[in-house]
């Protein structure tokens, strides 16, 4: 419950969950952190069963932790995080080639 209301009012410190049968973490690339909104992870979260919370870790990074009572719903919100994830790299590389241009080297 301190975690919920700490999110509610501010930026959530959770310091690990390792050893938890109920948790996953998964951490976000830089390019991508701007690109997992709340609407996003809303989505994963009906589309698994599973709660998916953004918090820092001891040292202030960023990452995503996903919670659920059953292994096969915190497997399917891992599945579909790692998805999106792999769809912002992609769409960021695709950016980065549109904007700066690409160049093959020989």
């Amino acid at each position: 419950l301190d975690w919920l209301l700490q999110e509610r009012t501010g930026q959530l410190t959770i310091e690990s969950v390792s050893g938890r049968n109920d948790a996953i973490e998964v951490c976000i690339p830089g390019e991508c952190k701007e690109g997992l909104t709340s609407q996003l992870l809303r989505n994963v979260e009906a589309n698994s069963q599973a709660w998916v919370w953004k918090a820092l870790d001891t040292r202030g990074e960023e990452r995503l932790l996903i919670f659920s009572a059953t292994t096969t719903h915190l497997k399917a919100a891992e599945r579909l995080v790692k998805e999106m994830i792999d769809e912002l790299k992609l769409s960021s590389f695709t950016k980065k080639v549109e904007n700066d241009g690409f160049a093959c080297v020989e």
